[in-house]
């Protein structure tokens, strides 16, 4: 079976798995993407802070289609892993190990998949230095309209139908995507609006 994809406006990821959203806060300095407190050595914030956005639906998708869909976007403070597997935008990452509810990583060699741990799933915004700290998208629609470079295709193992998804490893190497939830023994991240390109 050969890898896909879905694009971003298709997904939504399930609110609330990293806890409820901060009210007293809103969009940070510089957006989500702001030199002093993302990709940064030292946390500005608390890790696992949530801040949740409103997407008024009019940011453009990469790929020419229509705007972003409409809804609350939620996004998460957390570490990226010590690995030695770099995050860029669009990168799926896991909770890197056990008991740990705030590092994630794109290592599909050492996350914790179809654990029942798979709700701590989150999309990387940008590049990500190992061991530094920044925003993740972790709930609602794809938020295109505060970070770019979320929109358009999304990895997937070619299962994803309608339903709810969960991250698996891909057939390539060390590469997370998204897969259907076969079981109820597997923790979904989120759902899919529609069937992936395959």
């Amino acid at each position: 079976m050969t890898d896909s994809t879905i694009d971003s406006g298709l997904i939504y990821l399930q609110e609330g798995r990293f806890g409820q959203p901060d009210s007293q806060l809103g969009v940070p300095k510089d957006g989500f993407l702001g030199s002093d407190h993302h990709n940064v050595a030292t946390a500005k914030y608390p890790e696992r802070t949530v801040i949740r956005v409103y997407c008024d639906g009019t940011a453009q998708h990469t790929d020419g289609e229509a705007g972003g869909k409409k809804g609350y976007a939620e996004f998460t403070y957390l570490k990226a892993g010590a690995d030695n597997v770099s995050c860029a935008a669009k990168t799926l990452c896991l909770q890197e190990s056990v008991g740990d509810w705030t590092t994630v990583t794109p290592d599909a060699s050492t996350v914790l998949h179809k654990t029942g741990r798979g709700l701590m799933g989150a999309v990387a915004i940008s590049a990500v230095t190992n061991s530094y700290y920044g925003w993740f998208w972790t709930g609602g629609v794809c938020p295109i309209g505060y970070v770019s470079a979320l929109s358009g295709n999304y990895k997937t193992d070619s299962t994803v139908d309608e339903g709810a998804m969960m991250i698996q490893t891909l057939s390539a190497l060390e590469s997370l995507g998204f897969s259907i939830a076969a079981s109820l023994g597997e923790v979904f991240v989120g759902y899919s609006c529609s069937a992936d390109a395959e």
